[in-house]
């Protein structure tokens, strides 16, 4: 994600620009509670999640008189839990098309951008997924 930010204020302008990236590794069961009846393709998973993140800002103010910039970046990562549900549904004997609902507890909770800009920072890095894909079977 970035960002862009312009503001006027007493005569000051400020101009910021953010960049923000995140990614996620998840290792998840999976278990098929129902193998018989009509919901035996429903299944229930849960795991671990690991999210990282890196962050760029760089702000500039100029009152008109002189420039003041300021440079800041920094990275950091955290770990939860991740739970749901979903439901395959057979196309092929090798190909199953899926959609799937999780929830992830990830949530940062530590200082960022160390030295005079620190900022003791809280963010929740997980919530709720909502997939829908298809899985291919290499083997019969």
């Amino acid at each position: 994600k970035t960002g862009d930010d312009d503001v006027t204020e007493n005569n000051v302008e400020t101009t910021g620009e953010s960049e923000w990236t995140q990614s996620h590794i998840q290792i998840m069961a999976m278990v098929y509670p129902f193998r018989s009846g009509s919901m035996e393709n429903v299944y229930l998973c849960a795991g671990i999640d690991r999210a990282s993140f890196t962050i760029d800002l760089t702000y500039e103010q100029n009152d008109g008189n002189q420039t003041a910039e300021l440079n800041v970046d920094d990275n950091g990562s955290a770990m939860g839990l991740i739970f749901g549900g979903g439901y395959d549904y057979p196309i092929q004997p090798n190909m199953i098309f899926y959609g799937q609902a999780t929830y992830s507890t990830v949530k940062f909770n530590d200082d960022i951008f160390s030295g005079q800009n620190e900022v003791d920072a809280e963010m929740a890095l997980g919530g709720l997924a909502i997939e829908a894909g298809l899985k291919f079977f290499f083997n019969n």
